[in-house]
């Protein structure tokens, strides 16, 4: 008897404490220094919606946090090659979703957020060793996404031979998807853990608007500069690594303009590059004097 109770015991503790084929964390942190986190993965026996066995707990319907908050939603395979923008049906703060290494098998996730921007980072590491992984990528775009598009993205895997980072910084709520939710501005993002990106999409970068920074690195006295002319009114601004504000000007008739930063200290920056529109595009400068 004592030996059938013990089994049973063993048996439950297996059930509940089940290992993820893989899992992974997003770390948010807003312009004020408030910080959340969120758990990601996949594996064959998961679903796309809720799964006890992984430890998931619907909290939709909790209210959400007043300052800051980042929450995981619905996974599917999108429609017709197109990002899911529609808010999500149930929230979590970790999801694991069915294994398919479909590049368009998205993850939404969701932010509350009174103080941009947000800076979003996560462990390189693990998405270099297995293919199901080599295309990762998180976005913030309606379409393609990605600093050449309508919002921001970013390959996780640093083999990538495509626009990798080792964070993403959305710098406003104009330009991410975002929705009202019992009176909250929510953005969304979508995440996916995918083998291999669709053809054309690393040309697809190319054709479409960019910027550039030279030199870089840079004394400090650097040129920001558009493939293309804008008559309308172009944003900058550059932060540190902190998230701290420490330029912003406003430029008209914008093409190639030249940032002076000389008193600054050496490090790493974020420069963001706000179109009339809404639509941002993030640069990265070194200032090595």
């Amino acid at each position: 008897m004592k030996k059938i109770i013990v089994f049973k015991i063993i048996l439950l503790s297996c059930m509940f404490s089940y290992s993820q084929e893989f899992k992974m964390k997003l770390w948010f942190q807003d312009a004020v220094g408030n910080k959340d986190s969120i758990e990601l993965g996949y594996d064959l026996l998961a679903t796309d919606s809720i799964d006890s066995q992984f430890g998931e707990t619907n909290i939709i319907s909790t209210p959400w946090s007043n300052n800051f908050e980042v929450r995981a939603g619905d996974a599917a395979t999108s429609l017709n090659n197109l990002y899911i923008t529609s808010p999500a049906t149930l929230y979590t703060k970790k999801q694991f979703i069915h294994k398919t290494c479909n590049f368009f098998h998205l993850i939404k996730v969701a932010v509350n957020c009174n103080h941009f921007p947000i800076v979003v980072k996560w462990d390189t590491s693990l998405f270099s060793n297995d293919l199901c992984r080599y295309a990762s990528f998180i976005t913030s775009g309606t379409g393609w996404g990605g600093d050449w598009f309508d919002g921001v993205m970013a390959f996780m895997n640093p083999m990538h031979i495509g626009d990798y980072k080792d964070s993403l910084v959305i710098g406003s709520l104009s330009s991410p998807v975002h929705f009202q939710q019992n009176g909250k501005d929510i953005i969304q993002l979508n995440v996916s853990f995918g083998n291999s990106e669709p053809l054309g999409i690393l040309d697809l970068q190319k054709k479409t608007e960019t910027f550039k920074v030279f030199p870089n690195p840079s004394n400090g006295s650097f040129f920001v500069n558009a493939n293309t002319a804008y008559k309308e009114s172009i944003n900058i601004q550059v932060f540190n690594v902190l998230g701290e504000k420490i330029y912003q000007k406003e430029f008209r008739n914008f093409y190639n303009q030249k940032i002076e930063l000389n008193n600054i200290e050496n490090g790493i920056y974020q420069i963001l590059i706000t179109r009339l529109n809404g639509k941002t595009f993030i640069k990265k400068i070194i200032i090595n004097k």
